[in-house]
């Protein structure tokens, strides 16, 4: 059975078109999860906790190939930690850069630190 989310008027609209007296009968209408996906409606399965808001006042951004620096940067003062798998990693390097950022994802402890990886673009030959 599709995962069914709640969507209001808006979506309501943009999924049935045209079928007015449907719609009119369906207040909130229960839309599979594939088609909210298609319209913008948020799909994950996953409940997550809203975040403290705060302001991020240093981002230290780690070139994925230094595995060594990595655990110094969670332990660092800096608000946001980002692993950069981009400009700051050669071509013949993102392989390894790769596995060292998911190791670090995996095992190190940034604390309450925000944390994010910064990727090459989806139309890149680097992108996988």
């Amino acid at each position: 059975m599709a995962s069914l989310l709640r969507c209001r008027v808006a979506t309501r609209q943009q999924f049935w078109g045209a079928n007015a007296a449907l719609r009119a009968k369906l207040l909130p209408l229960e839309v599979p999860t594939q088609v909210c996906c298609a319209i913008g409606a948020r799909t994950s399965f996953t409940n997550v906790e809203e975040a403290t808001p705060r302001l991020n006042r240093c981002e230290l951004y780690v070139p994925g190939t230094q595995d060594k620096i990595i655990p110094k940067a969670a332990k660092s003062k800096a608000d946001v930690v980002v692993m950069d798998l981009e400009d700051s990693v050669a071509s013949t390097q993102k392989e390894t850069a790769r596995k060292n950022v998911i190791k670090a994802l995996k095992e190190v402890d940034f604390g309450s630190k925000t944390v994010a990886v910064r990727i090459n673009g989806l139309y890149s030959h680097h992108m996988y």
